[in-house]
């Protein structure tokens, strides 16, 4: 006679690898926003302040953590029975956040990184300008 929850466990299978890909790809730009900050990466230019897009990717971090906790306890729930409706949605409200968290540290990133290169180029158009 099967166990009436024990079939469930599939169903949040590809939400917890889903969540794990967009924790790593969040993890990934916190790192390299990092190296970055501390000149490990890029060390012939001088960083802008990237303190924003790395909150932005720790959010998405722990968001992603968020969603695989409330996924993992939506499952314990329905083995045992009981209601795991809110524990699912909690955890793809998390799931957003750090889908949201992963395009705006993105999208901070490269701003900072366009404005970084118009100042240089502006710079290097003036020091040339000078010159002649």
């Amino acid at each position: 006679m099967p166990v009436p929850g024990a079939t469930c466990g599939g169903a949040y299978a590809p939400l917890g690898a889903a969540a794990r890909w967009l924790g790593w790809l969040n993890a990934i730009g916190a790192l390299v926003e990092l190296g970055f900050s501390l000149g490990v990466l890029g060390a012939d230019v001088a960083p802008p302040d990237l303190s924003v897009p790395l909150a932005v990717f720790l959010v998405g971090v722990l968001a992603c953590g968020s969603a695989m906790l409330c996924w993992g306890l939506a499952q314990a729930a329905r083995v045992e029975g009981r209601c795991s409706r809110a524990a699912a949605w909690l955890g793809a409200i998390a799931y957003i956040v750090a889908l949201a968290a992963f395009v705006a540290g993105c999208w901070l990133s490269a701003g900072l990184a366009f404005e970084a290169s118009d100042s240089q180029v502006g710079a290097a158009y003036t020091a040339h300008a000078t010159f002649f």
